[in-house]
This record gives structure tokens, sequence and C-alpha cells, in this order.
């Protein structure tokens, strides 16, 4: 196994057992800025291409070329999307479904009124 097959090895299992370093605050606003860059562009397409739909999907390696950020980058954006409730993967390798500002949320999030022990 060559060296650079075995970093990347050692990469996946540090990203999957959370071990990776954590993001400086000026690396989280950019990660966030470029998060926000892509919520717009899927905005965009939708607008283009006149989906009635609340949301869109986008291709991790497009992403990144057009951004000029690496793929990795454009992941972990979409990752933190993802924390934020607007992306998740699609069952389609390298893509991901945005949902844009004007969706819904999921049937659990729109049956939830957030009363916590009305009655």
């Amino acid at each position: 196994m060559d060296r650079d097959k075995l970093r990347r090895l050692i990469g996946r299992l540090k990203q999957a057992l959370h071990l990776e370093r954590r993001l400086s605050r000026e690396e989280f606003y950019q990660l966030l800025q470029l998060s926000e860059a892509i919520i717009a562009y899927g905005q965009m397409v939708k607008v283009y291409c006149g989906y009635s739909l609340p949301y869109v999907f986008v291709e991790i390696p497009e992403l990144a070329s057009r951004f000029r950020e690496t793929q990795r980058t454009i992941q972990d954006a979409l990752a933190l999307l993802g924390d934020m409730g607007r992306a998740e993967p699609s069952h389609l390798d390298g893509c991901w479904k945005l949902r844009l500002a004007d969706a819904p949320r999921s049937e659990e999030e729109e049956n939830d009124t957030g009363d916590v022990g009305a009655a």
C-alpha cells in the first residue's frame, strides 16, 4: 500500500472517529459563508430551471468546480447545512438535496408545535 492511499485511509478513519482537529473561528465563518453561497446557488438553479419544488439537488464535483474549492470543503459545507436542517445527502453518490428557504420542514417538524407540556 503506497503512502498516499495509507494517508487517505487514516484521514477517513480519523473523520469516522471524529478525531480531526476542530475548526478555528475564521475557518468556521468561511465554511458558513460557503454554505450560504451554496444555498444562493441552489435558489438560482431553482429560478433558472423553473422548478416548483422546494428543494434542488446539487453535485459535489460541480460545486467544487464552481466555487473553486476542494470537494472535501464542499462536503464540509454541505454537512454544516445538514446540521442546520437545510441539506441532506442523496441516494445518488456525490449529490445532496438542498432545502431552500421557502421549503417546508419535514412532517415530524411540521407536526411539532414546540409546546412541551402544554395542556
